[in-house]
């Protein structure tokens, strides 16, 4: 089978999201059309590499230009953006939309701005004929906006080492770490006033957040004392995870985050931002900077386990194991 996937935002954890569905799916011809900062490997993962031109209308149709060159069967459209240009008017292929999360589910937004999100949604839904959903709250968002589309459950899954217990460490760990691109999603105004908070009460810890992105933004972190320390390769990611004592994702909204599933991954003690994503898991969380703050605080003195609960409840309910079947029956047309 032919399938062509489209992103705009071909960066971070949908890029990675993206590579980890054609890795396991390698009895098909992957075809890629694509626009971000990240550039895909040019390997044997993808059959072909096109990019997307500037502007709405061009992309439109250069979407349906790739169809028609590859020949392929099936476009599967990864976020936001993609899923405008792929669904705007209705293919001749069938139509799988992936959001890598709603927009609509950002509570900073204005109220008519999110339903107004939530109405697009609906209306490109008819052109749907499956949502791809990486958790069960994205699965009934989904459902929700599109009900005459199949929803499919295709989980997250970290491409880092699964390691059964936490290397050993020369020195007792005290960073606390959060990982994703500096912008309004992933609130790092807020990971900046736990920074402040934590500073404040005396805590001895070093706060870092792994990535980039809006230059003011990361200019606020620094300026509060968080180490930033730009992109890393898969290597300096799982070196920066296995230092920190502790992994604080402080998102405002997500479809699941990547980044969790890699602390976990590499038995990272975690603490989260209350968010719908983690509805079902009993997952202990904070809703202020300073319950924040106190978590962290709490754990690093030894006088708490949540995060150690956290972790082992993710780790107990996301196998990397399911992944794999469940894109193959992504692509075989089966509900799931």
């Amino acid at each position: 089978m032919k399938i062509l996937h489209v992103t705009e935002t071909y960066a971070t954890g949908v890029a990675r999201a993206l590579s980890g569905i054609v890795t396991a799916a390698p009895e098909h011809e992957h075809f890629l059309l694509y626009d971000g900062w990240e550039r895909p490997a040019m390997d044997a993962t993808f059959a072909g590499v096109m990019t997307l031109p500037a502007g709405g209308l061009r992309r439109v149709k250069a979407v349906r230009r790739a169809l028609e060159s590859t020949g392929a069967e099936v476009v599967h459209l990864h976020s936001s953006w993609a899923g405008v240009y792929g669904r705007v008017r209705r293919l001749d292929a069938r139509v799988l939309y992936q959001p890598h999360c709603f927009v609509f589910e950002d509570l900073g937004r204005p109220y008519l701005h999110r339903k107004f999100y939530r109405l697009a949604e609906r209306v490109l839904g008819r052109n749907t004929d499956v949502m791809v959903a990486v958790s069960e709250r994205e699965r009934a968002l989904g459902q929700a906006v599109a009900p005459l589309a199949t929803t499919v459950l295709v989980p997250n899954r970290s491409d880092l080492a699964l390691v059964g217990s936490r290397p050993i460490s020369a020195a007792p760990r005290r960073a606390v770490v959060m990982c994703g691109e500096i912008r309004s999603q992933k609130d790092p105004t807020f990971f900046a006033a736990v920074a402040r908070r934590v500073r404040a009460e005396g805590v001895n810890a070093e706060l870092v957040w792994v990535g980039d992105g809006d230059p003011g933004q990361r200019k606020a972190l620094e300026s509060s004392g968080v180490r930033v320390t730009g992109w890393l390769d898969a290597d300096g990611l799982t070196e920066e995870l296995d230092g920190a004592a502790i992994y604080l994702h402080t998102a405002r909204y997500e479809g699941f985050p990547l980044s969790v599933l890699d602390a976990a991954a590499r038995q990272v003690p975690l603490v989260v931002r209350t968010a719908a994503a983690y509805d079902g898991l009993g997952l202990d969380s904070f809703d202020t900077v300073p319950e924040a703050a106190m978590m962290v605080r709490e754990y690093l003195a030894g006088c708490s386990t949540a995060a150690l609960r956290n972790l082992e409840r993710i780790r107990t309910q996301f196998d990397p194991e399911l992944v794999a079947p469940a894109v193959a029956r992504l692509y075989r047309g089966e509900n799931a």
